[in-house]
């Protein structure tokens, strides 16, 4: 008898690996639509974070030329998204003294920006935003890695479970002869083995 393979183990194959509980249970003709969406996933989602990652810097790069920031090191995202809102560091403290919020100042020397044109300014926020939105995309590549994986578990859950039930045994099953009279004619073996 051919050995049953485990239901569990190839779901949890799938579950790391997407193809490879079909490729356990010699499969892989099914597994390999799996595998194929996992590595489209993975590229898309990588180069997802490469685009945005040339759009973000290349936005920062914008803000050095064109609104006196200085360094980029030490500055957080929030800064980055505040430059784009305010012609410069001096409109935004008044801003938030206006609403009586003091704990979010800047120091002039260290977190310094002066937008040199609210062209510039408006072509920065656009590039800002752009790059948040392909970093927003991710998320697409992302569900589709996880969605995938869980089906790819279950239909290599489903298809062992389909296997193990086919009998693939050989089966010998022995008959007893007897002529007219009953009496001992002899021994038939009838074998048998399905696929």
């Amino acid at each position: 008898t051919s050995s049953q393979k485990s239901p569990g183990l190839a779901l949890l194959l799938s579950l790391v690996v997407p193809g490879a509980g079909h490729l356990y249970i010699n499969r892989f003709d099914v597994g390999k639509y799996y595998f194929g969406v996992d590595v489209g996933s993975w590229i898309g989602y990588a180069a997802l974070n490469i685009y945005g990652d040339n759009v973000s810097d290349q936005s920062m790069t914008y803000s050095i030329q064109h609104a006196d920031i200085g360094s980029i090191n030490g500055k957080n995202e929030d800064f980055f998204t505040n430059i784009g809102a305010f012609r410069s560091v001096y409109d935004y403290n008044n801003y938030q003294l206006s609403v009586g919020s003091y704990g979010s100042l800047y120091n002039t020397s260290n977190d310094y920006w002066n937008w040199d044109t609210e062209e510039n300014q408006y072509i920065y926020e656009t590039q800002r935003r752009d790059s948040e939105r392909i970093y927003n995309n991710r998320i697409i590549f992302g569900s589709l890695l996880v969605v995938n994986r869980i089906v790819s578990g279950i239909s290599a859950y489903v298809m062992t479970k389909n296997q193990n039930k086919k009998p693939t045994a050989l089966n010998v099953m022995p008959q007893l002869l007897y002529d007219k009279d009953y009496g001992f004619d002899g021994v038939k073996i009838n074998l048998s083995k399905n696929f």
